[in-house]
This record gives C-alpha cells, sequence and structure tokens, in this order.
C-alpha cells in the first residue's frame, strides 16, 4: 500500500496528467456555456414528443441500457484521457531514465510493476469518476432555469451512479493497458501507436474477416459494460457480466504480460 501511495504521487507529478485535467476542465467549461446558451429557447414539450435528448433536461444525463446520453459522450474521452496518462506515466519513467534508480530502492520487479500500474489504475478511476460529476454538475444551472428535472427519481439516480463508476472503470482499464503497453516499449509513443493500431485497424480486420470473433473484441465488450444491455443488431448477444469479466481480464493479461517482460528484461542501459 505504501508503494502504491508513492507511485500515485509521483504519477500526479507528470505534467501530461495536468494537462489532460486542464483541458477536461477546459471542455467541460465550454460545454456548460453553450448548454445554457442553446438552452433558452428550448421547448420542452416538443422535445419530450420527438424523444429528443437535450443535457438541459436532467433524465438524458443517463438513459438506461443505451447509449444515447449525455453522460455517453464522457466514455471515449475519458478512456483515451485514460490510455494517455497511464502511457504518459510509465513511458515518462523510461525517458527519463528513472526506472533503473526505482529499482535499487525496491528490487522486486513485480511488486513495483503491479503498484506502477495499480497507481494508474486508481487515479484514472478517481479523476474519471470526478470529471464525470462536474460535468453533470456544470449542466445544473441550464437545468434550473430553461430545463427541467422531471422523473430524475431515485431509480434513475442510482442508473446514474452506476454508468458513471462503470465509464471511470473503463478509463481505468484504459490506464492499465497503456502503461502496459508502455512498459514493453519503453515510451509513451510506442504504447499510443500500438494500442491506436490495434483499435483502428486490427479489430475492424477481425470484425471483417472474422465476424464470429466480435464478441471477444475490447471495443464490443466495452460497449456492453457501458450500456449494462445486450448490443443491438449484432448477431451475437453477450450478458454484460460476462463482458465486464472480459474487459478486466484484457487489462490483466496486458498487465502480467508487461510484468513477464519487465522481470526478464535488463534495464541498466535505459
Amino acid at each position: 500500500m505504501k508503494l502504491l501511495v508513492i507511485e500515485a504521487r509521483r504519477a500526479l507529478h507528470r505534467r501530461v496528467v495536468w494537462l489532460l485535467l486542464g483541458l477536461a476542465t477546459a471542455g467541460i467549461a465550454i460545454a456548460a456555456v453553450v448548454t445554457f446558451i442553446d438552452s433558452a429557447d428550448l421547448d420542452l414539450a416538443r422535445l419530450r414528443t420527438e424523444g429528443g435528448l437535450h443535457p438541459a433536461v436532467m433524465t438524458s444525463w443517463w438513459v438506461s441500457g443505451t447509449g444515447e446520453s449525455t453522460l455517453a459522450i464522457t466514455a471515449m474521452f475519458l478512456a483515451v484521457g485514460g490510455l494517455l496518462g497511464g502511457a504518459a506515466v510509465v513511458g515518462g519513467e523510461w525517458k527519463a531514465g528513472t526506472v533503473g534508480t526505482v529499482l535499487t530502492w525496491e528490487p522486486r520487479r513485480f511488486r513495483l510493476h503491479a503498484a506502477r500500474l495499480g497507481a494508474c489504475a486508481l487515479l484514472a478511476w478517481l479523476l474519471a469518476f470526478a470529471l464525470q460529476a462536474v460535468f453533470l454538475a456544470s449542466f445544473l444551472p441550464a437545468v434550473a432555469v430553461h430545463g427541467s428535472s422531471a422523473g430524475a427519481d431515485g431509480a434513475w439516480a442510482l442508473d446514474l451512479l452506476g454508468a458513471m463508476t462503470r465509464i471511470a472503470g473503463l478509463a481505468a482499464l484504459a490506464a492499465v493497458i497503456g502503461g502496459a503497453v508502455a512498459t514493453v516499449g519503453r515510451g509513451t509513443a510506442a504504447a499510443l501507436a500500438a494500442v491506436g493500431v490495434w483499435l483502428a485497424v486490427g479489430e475492424n480486420l477481425v470484425r471483417g474477416f472474422r465476424p464470429g470473433v466480435a464478441r471477444h473484441l475490447l471495443f464490443e465488450n466495452a460497449t456492453v459494460v457501458l450500456t449494462w444491455a445486450d448490443l443491438e443488431g449484432d448477431a451475437w448477444t453477450r450478458p454484460p457480466a460476462v463482458a465486464l469479466a472480459v474487459v478486466v481480464a484484457y487489462g490483466l493479461i496486458a498487465a502480467a504480460a508487461a510484468g513477464v517482460w519487465f522481470r526478464r528484461h535488463d534495464v541498466a542501459a535505459v
């Protein structure tokens, strides 16, 4: 636990972490202003009739069982932010040449590796959850002045809280994968390139040539976890609990593989 706290503190000293937080905060402020201005002429009756969504209507923040909601917009940004943060924190250690130095006072590589990725995951989860809370709170003026909170009961609030928890978990998973790949690639750029190519090219190739394997891909299972419902229109179905197990397995496999690599390879020359 002490090593985990130390690694978390060291991660927070990375400028890239604060840069990502600054960009997220700026984006939230812009979204809040745009939403407030746009909601000035909001026709609630017409919006409900057409089944539309708007952040000034509180129940639009999260629609259970679908990916069509205000909060779902944050999922991709937070996942990318988690990936960038995890890769930058771990990759920065290699770039700065401090890996060998750290190993002089903590020679147990698996323990150090686990603490470092654990710190990335913990910080990513906490920051992602906090950013979601700030993002939604920024819409409260629009809700109070121009919108409506009708239907936002206790059951809806629990669904919203569950969605925020899952999205934060996906950001933590992205941070672990980014950190694991950065460990093997010994740099931030290597991690971003590898993960980006796989998600943009590799998974699309699998979907095109082996559609039956799509249920095992990271993106599909992450989508099921996000919505907590089976994907509609696909040739396969998967319970959310199984999808959750799959995405957790992806993170554990990436972390374990990087840990084996880290233990077996020389870092003295880095």
